[in-house]
């Protein structure tokens, strides 16, 4: 739980992914069609846990997200929602906002292994486009958001983020997975599933 609130202290801190001027906000937005936050959280709350285990049958994705909701109250954390909603476009992945960029610098700046390039940001994007061509050659159907992915697809999605050349995307996916974590194994039956007592004094997750 810790972790979780130091990953949303964090998200508020960076604006998310750097979406913090109210132009730029107002293109993520306008990208996402009908997506909401709501919809694209519940869909990473899917893919990151494994509901297609029979021990997971008492879990549903709706009860990891009200938890979340009740615990961390993201629907009014404006970075957290915009944030979502540039995971979800998946062109934003190969073409992400300039702002991005320089909240880049400002976060992860280079290490002695990038100063021999002449634009090491550049560079760490490159590897992205490259990873991310890969991922959307396979891709079937070709759809536009991450909400509307397969699950097979959306964990490949999310594997782009954890292991992507850019500091802000790696840690945006560790800190909201974070958050899905300590909603999910906050809440009492996920302790009834690793057969967990619960802590001495138990506050019941309703």
């Amino acid at each position: 739980m810790a972790a979780a609130a130091a990953s949303l202290q964090w998200l508020r801190a960076v604006g998310a992914l750097g979406a913090t001027s109210a132009p730029q906000t107002t293109r993520i937005t306008a990208s996402a069609g009908a997506a909401s936050g709501a919809i694209v959280f519940g869909a990473i709350v899917h893919a990151m846990l494994p509901f297609e285990d029979a021990r997971f049958s008492a879990i549903a994705p709706s009860g990891v997200q009200r938890r979340a909701q009740a615990l961390f109250k993201l629907d009014v954390e404006s970075a957290m929602q915009n944030g979502l909603l540039m995971f979800d476009d998946l062109r934003q992945f190969q073409t992400p906002p300039s702002e991005l960029l320089v909240s880049e610098s400002a976060y992860f700046p280079i290490d002695d292994a990038e100063r021999w390039l002449a634009n090491p940001f550049a560079a760490r994007q490159a590897r992205d486009v490259k990873s991310f061509t890969l991922f959307y050659q396979k891709l079937q159907p070709r759809v536009a958001f991450f909400h509307e992915l397969r699950l097979a697809d959306a964990r490949a999605y999310c594997m782009l983020w954890a292991h992507s050349a850019l500091g802000l995307r790696r840690r945006f996916y560790q800190s909201v997975k974070s958050l899905v974590m300590a909603a999910t194994y906050s809440m009492d039956e996920t302790w009834r599933i690793i057969d967990y007592a619960g802590p001495l004094l138990h506050f019941r997750s309703v």
